[in-house]
């Protein structure tokens, strides 16, 4: 059943908590399968994602779901295998979340393939060998998948990575081999050696708050010129896109801390350009707030997001600009114009991290807003409604076309 919200300007003041991180969630259950000896793992994010992976983790294969993590990550995994294995997911996961650099790599090191022109479903044959390879590295998870199984091998690897991007979430790929005692050797992001014959030791973990789902109440009050506390945010932790509050507070954006909790306070924001390849995931949320700020703002470093669940340059101009935003898409970004956004109905194109966004700029638009196909959030902040809901925002879910407000 298709799940929309009707919102309406909204004035927030409170506090929320942000969910458990899912790329945390799904590392710290992936090192845990391989683990010799019991971990204990608390505060896992229940999500759909999480599910595909517990349950690909154990019938060692089988449907992903929408997880963009589990296939790339179990895709090099599982090629340590020499009976064939085979990943499928959803329609966004065979059109849109390729595998061909993730294949290219492993058929360097012995693995042999087959799929869909670089899509799911795919089939491999190991034993995953170890060796020489190279990757292309836009996208971080070819890398992180790598780095992980290549650990396992029996003996030493070395990747080369071409046009490495996103770093920071290779850095929290690598706390993890930190964490679970499997060593590597490094050159920047462009080249890597695993000994291989990596055991990974049993662990405990805490997983923190979801700073990809920090951008949503940051810009939610910077948008309504609201007040608003966010409980769980540890910015020491090194998921990508803290950096968002380092680049708000550029743009104007004031924030007082203490321990895990941040406060943003009523703020005028003005354009600037920023590159936000390592925070990629914030983009559809940094668009929404660029329409906020006074003056040009302009994002670039950002052609990867055209990739994710949907192209979230394309579809944040086709629905922003159904708001009245000033906004268009560059080669490798997103150029916007501050001016005051309208109510209208958008389409999230179900990718969790369009809806959020266009849910916060229809709280600081003028007039109502309709956002459809929200089930999607479920992805990553799977009670966004009620939590908005409980510091003042105007938002109600329905499933018919008819919603008492």
């Amino acid at each position: 059943m298709s799940m929309d919200w009707i919102i309406r300007p909204s004035s927030l003041n409170g506090s929320l908590t942000l969910p458990p991180s899912k790329s945390h969630t799904l590392r710290a259950l992936l090192f845990a399968s391989l683990a010799e000896g019991a971990c204990q793992l608390e505060n896992l994010l229940e999500s759909p994602d999480v599910d595909a992976m517990e349950r690909c983790l154990k019938e060692r294969g089988g449907d992903v779901g929408n997880s963009g993590i589990t296939l790339r990550f179990l895709t090099a995994l599982l090629a340590h295998q020499k009976e064939p294995v085979t990943l499928t997911g959803d329609a966004s996961i065979r059109t849109r979340r390729t595998l061909a650099p993730l294949l290219a790599a492993l058929g360097k090191l012995g693995v042999k393939a087959q799929s869909h022109q670089g899509f799911a479903p795919v089939t491999m044959q190991g034993p995953l060998q170890a060796g020489r390879t190279e990757v292309e590295g836009y996208d971080s998870q070819f890398v992180s998948a790598l780095l992980i199984a290549c650990s396992l091998s029996e003996g030493p690897t070395e990747i080369v990575v071409h046009n490495a991007g996103e770093h920071p979430w290779i850095d929290l790929t690598l706390s993890w081999l930190d964490r679970v005692g499997l060593s590597y050797e490094r050159k920047g992001y462009e080249w890597f050696r695993l000994p291989g014959a990596g055991k990974v030791r049993p662990f405990q973990y805490c997983v923190p708050g979801d700073l990809s789902g920090l951008a949503f109440p940051i810009v939610a009050a910077l948008a309504t010129r609201s007040t608003v506390k966010i409980e769980g945010v540890d910015l020491s932790d090194p998921q990508g896109d803290k950096e968002i509050v380092a680049i708000l507070r550029a743009m104007g954006a004031e924030f007082s801390s203490t321990d895990s909790c941040l406060t943003v306070h009523p703020s005028k924001l003005k354009g600037q350009t920023f590159d936000l390849n390592a925070c990629i995931d914030a983009v559809p949320a940094m668009a929404v707030a660029a329409c906020f700020a006074e003056g040009v703002t302009t994002f670039t470093g950002i052609s990867g997001a055209r990739y994710k669940e949907c192209d979230r340059l394309a579809c944040s101009v086709r629905e922003l600009s159904q708001m009245g935003a000033h906004i268009q898409e560059t080669e490798d970004g997103l150029r916007i114009v501050g001016s005051p956004l309208r109510g209208a109905e958008v389409s999230s194109h179900q990718d969790h991290r369009m809806a959020m966004a266009l849910a916060v700029a229809a709280m600081g638009a003028e007039g109502e807003s309709v956002v459809t196909d929200t089930a999607c959030v479920h992805k990553t902040f799977p009670k966004f409604a009620e939590k908005f809901q409980s510091i003042g925002a105007t938002l109600c879910v329905f499933s018919s076309t008819v919603c008492p407000v």
